[in-house]
């Protein structure tokens, strides 16, 4: 089951730790 803040904090994590250009 996935919940919207699940997925709110996967891609906060996903941005956080993609290195920006």
């Amino acid at each position: 089951m996935v919940c919207s803040e699940c997925i709110w904090q996967s891609l906060i994590l996903f941005f956080m730790f993609t290195p920006f250009p």
